[in-house]
């Protein structure tokens, strides 16, 4: 299954899920970075300890995505603001001596 997936055109994939669809910045109301809060930290496992990102579509709703590790999350601290610009805000920082990320002082 997986190597099908693989072989498979990005634009194929897109439509395979009912929630699946494809995101332009324009699209795109308002979207956020945040760190999980105290509820979810205690809740998952350590390695879960990352956060999420919430965004507006202008035709398709709310969504909550939740970044699987670090890197990914580290990955969109570092990729997202320039492609959305100020539609984002990035409500995270990296706490070295806590191995995490953190909210954000305003």
């Amino acid at each position: 299954m997986w190597r099908q997936l693989k072989e498979r055109p990005l634009e194929k994939l897109i439509n395979l899920h009912q929630y699946s669809f494809s995101v332009r910045p324009g699209d795109l109301e308002a979207a956020s970075l945040e760190p999980f809060g105290l509820w979810r930290r205690l809740t998952y496992r350590k390695d879960k300890q990352t956060g999420y990102s919430r965004f507006q579509h202008r035709s398709h709703g709310r969504f909550t995505v939740e970044f699987p590790t670090i890197e990914e999350i580290r990955k969109a601290v570092d990729w997202l603001p320039a492609a959305l610009g100020e539609v984002l805000q990035v409500r995270v920082a990296w706490e070295e001596r806590q191995q995490r990320f953190v909210r954000k002082d305003a």
